[in-house]
């Protein structure tokens, strides 16, 4: 949700300041004990264990300490409030519950005590508690907002559906408030069966972003349900090009229930599923944009009311592994269920948080195991359940060969346009007697329910307006039989990809893990494998061949990485990692100098801010001896960079070039405090005490192997962009 996560940003300060409070005591009332000096001490050292455990993100401890000091102090505000929060961090209903009601007796506006004692009575089905505990958590921005629709979920569960769309008006607030609101407004019409209000709501959140999964779920399911399967059609279409043509996980396993014709639920069937959906995507917003308190806070909201919510444990597993927590990241993503669409994507993310603890032949077992797996179904039950009766479901042939008969037909007729008005009303499912061509009772009941359910006097009788109407049926039949089989094609294009596209995650991150090993020439094997599925390359393919080609410039075969690196850049001609990394190594080999300088400077001016790249250009003139140059882009690199000891060592080097030798010195000092490698230290140690020798007598001391330029650049610059995918 690209729109919500610019605006998330800017308010993340103001939503982590209950979670923000100062570490001081003072004020609490020492206990009255004969060994107070050993039990002050144990109080406090509860507390500032407590705090310190909190701010290491160990809140497991953290709920530990405070327990303790909250036993010695019942009544201290700051405690019992860091004790509460803590607690609901961890998911602890029961816990968190008691503190809450306890905290508001200090503090009666508290939003988070507030919003987990609307919880608390939600669950009970005491909907005006509810609502006057969400209403008195209304204070900052998210409380705000997380209150409005809080208390639209409440008022629905209350069966007050218009007070509930009455709380998402989007009046008067800010851009990111409006799409959370906006989207649930769609949710609410849609759970309340106003389905012009949601099909509104809905074109609007799709119109303004069309690739987040959860509202293309919400409204692909809207669509099916309302068995409009052109609308449906052309949301996975937006969905698809909006993704680079691949369907997440969750949507396509909408798209393949709809393509095998089953009975399709709302994405929020009910008022606590709504609930949860809101603290769900508040919660996922935040933990992504770095405020992982108050998020995880909201996430254990979400799965306290839906204790199975596959995103919500996602999300949560997410917030663990921002906090480098990956034992209780790899616990959450395994509560997901077995079946879910999710499932690929979290083993790869458990994988990696494997390989996060150390456990890289572990991490490599679990990659390799998925490899056995199927992935011709989406999963979560996708495939059908073998009740759906295709081969008797009359065929789009069958529908254009049936023909509506002229003239009136009554009961106790016979002949050919009694059979033509048999076969109609039975492509179109509403007749399932003989069709012998007599016009007899049931085929007189069949003419009289279609009759009424196109609102026409049901008497059994075929005239002109039970024509008309019998015509546009057919019509509207056909119509919606060429957009199953559009929808299908969709449906077949995803199978052919779905395997294709595991394969191909399965296999980079195998690769990646490789390579962050320095293990280049498995990882090579894998992105090879990759780059053998890809038949037709596209422009965001570029990433596999530029990571072979660094991978093999890492095992010194530079042919097979030049025609890779080539290859990237044919690709993606304007991607700054690929003209750097190309650029200075055709410099640093003391080839193509002229077209490596440009590629270079390209890369430069496509990402000013880059650092690393900012040193290459510098550190490319400095090896073609234009060393006035090479001063001002590296003086460049190191504002851009300070803490990096390379590219203080390279501008120490150009500074003694141009006789500035004592800023010269100066840098390589700097360098060494700054944790350089190794075989660094002694180079840039002799260079203090001797200096750089004259360039044209001993060309080659001072400077960088040949291929060191480029290996650093495949550790710094590269490293996240191949990964990434």
């Amino acid at each position: 949700m690209q729109h919500k996560r610019r605006h998330f940003a800017a308010i993340l300060a103001i939503a982590a300041v209950p979670l923000t409070l100062a570490t001081s005591v003072l004020g609490a009332a020492p206990p009255k004990d004969d060994d107070s000096a050993f039990y002050a001490g144990s109080y406090l050292g509860s507390y500032l264990a407590g705090g310190l455990a909190r701010g290491l993100s160990d809140t497991r401890s953290a709920v530990r300490f405070y327990r303790r000091a909250l036993a010695q102090d019942p009544n201290n505000r700051r405690i019992l409030e860091h004790a509460f929060l803590m607690e609901a961090t961890e998911g602890d209903a029961e816990s968190a519950t008691t503190l809450a009601r306890r905290l508001i007796k200090f503090d009666k506006t508290n939003r988070f005590a507030r919003m987990w004692l609307g919880l608390s009575a939600f669950s009970r089905k005491r909907y005006a508690l509810a609502d006057r505990h969400f209403a008195a958590a209304s204070n900052g921005p998210i409380g705000e907002l997380t209150s409005a629709l809080a208390r639209a979920w409440t008022a629905a569960a209350a069966s007050r559906v218009s007070k509930a769309i009455k709380f998402t008006r989007s009046t008067r607030r800010a851009s990111w408030a409006r799409y959370y609101l906006r989207y649930h407004r769609a949710l609410l019409a849609d759970y309340a069966g106003r389905d012009k209000l949601a099909a509104e709501s809905y074109a609007t959140m799709f119109a303004l972003d069309s690739r987040t999964p959860r509202i293309t779920m919400a409204y692909l399911r809207f669509a099916a349900r309302r068995g409009d399967i052109a609308l449906a059609n052309r949301i996975l279409r937006k969905n698809a090009l909006s993704s680079s043509g691949q369907l997440h996980p969750s949507v396509d396993a909408i798209a393949l229930r709809l393509r095998h014709r089953e009975a399709i639920k709302r994405l929020i069937a009910t008022p606590r599923a709504g609930l949860a959906e809101v603290f769900y995507g508040l919660g996922d917003a935040l933990t992504t944009e770095g405020g992982n308190g108050v998020g995880m806070i909201y996430l254990q909201m979400a799965l306290h009311l839906r204790p199975n919510f596959p995103h919500a444990l996602a999300g949560l597993a997410n917030a663990y592994e921002n906090t480098k927590q990956y034992e209780r990241a790899i616990a959450t993503y395994q509560r997901i269920g077995i079946n879910s669409p999710l499932r690929l994507l979290i083993d790869i993310r458990r994988a990696s948080n494997l390989d996060a603890l150390g456990r890289v032949d572990e991490a490599k077992t679990v990659l390799l195991s998925l490899l056995r797996r199927k992935f011709e179904s989406a999963g979560d039950g996708a495939e059908g359940n073998g009740d759906t009766n295709e081969s008797t479901r009359p065929t789009l042939a069958d529908l254009q060969a049936a023909r509506v008969p002229d003239g009136v037909l009554r009961r106790g007729q016979s002949g050919e346009a009694a059979t033509e008005l048999q076969n109609v009303l039975h492509v179109l499912g509403i007749y399932s007697g003989p069709r012998n061509g007599t016009y007899g009772p049931q085929t007189r009941s069949a003419v009289r329910r279609f009759q009424r359910s196109v609102r026409l006097r049901g008497d059994g009788v075929y005239g002109e307006a039970t024509r008309i109407k019998l015509k546009q049926a057919l019509r509207k039949a056909i119509a919606r039989e060429r957009e199953q089989l559009a929808l299908g094609d969709v449906s077949s294009r995803q199978k052919d990809m779905r395997a294709v596209t595991a394969r191909i995650r399965i296999y980079n991150a195998i690769a990646g893990l490789m390579r962050r090993h320095k293990r280049f020439a498995e990882s090579i094997d894998y992105y090879s494998k990759i780059i053998s599925e890809i038949k037709n390359p596209r422009k965001r393919d570029w990433t596999y061949w530029y990571a072979r080609g660094t991978s093999y410039e890492r095992i010194s075969k530079w042919p097979e990485a030049e025609r890779d690196l080539l290859k990237a850049m044919e690709l993606h001609p304007d991607q700054p990692l690929i003209l750097n990394y190309l650029g200075y190594s055709w410099v640093d080999q003391n080839k193509n100098l002229d077209r490596g300088l440009e590629l270079i400077t390209r890369a430069v001016q496509l990402k000013p801010d880059d650092g690393y790249i900012v040193d290459s250009l510098g550190w490319a003139y400095y090896r073609l001896g234009r060393y006035r140059e090479a001063v001002e882009h590296l003086e460049q690199a190191v504002e851009l960079r300070p803490s990096d000891p390379i590219l203080n060592d390279h501008l120490g080097d150009a500074l003694w070039r141009v006789n500035r030798k004592r800023e010269a010195r100066f840098q390589w000092q700097w360098a060494l405090t700054l944790d350089p490698a190794k075989k660094s230290i002694e180079a840039i140690r002799k260079k203090l005490l001797v200096g750089l020798p004259d360039p044209a007598a001993s060309p080659e001391i001072g400077l960088p192997q040949p291929e060191a330029k480029p290996n650093q650049l495949g550790k710094r610059a590269s490293k996240n962009v191949i990964e990434q995918k």
